[in-house]
């Protein structure tokens, strides 16, 4: 992946995102920049892996 497709997710990620009316629509914009969010509960805490596409 170059830069330059890097830049353009980006810039859709924030056109999606600044128009987003409800959580849904939100929620559309970060599945366009994140393929999954892995986590593991770590004795007291939370681990988050989040792999971007």
């Amino acid at each position: 992946m170059t830069i330059e497709m890097v830049q353009k997710r980006l810039d859709e990620f924030k056109a999606l995102w600044s128009s987003a009316t409800d959580p849904s629509e939100q929620d559309r914009a970060f599945r366009m920049l994140v393929e999954k969010i892995v986590y593991d509960r770590e004795d007291d805490g939370l681990r988050l892996d989040i792999l971007y596409k």
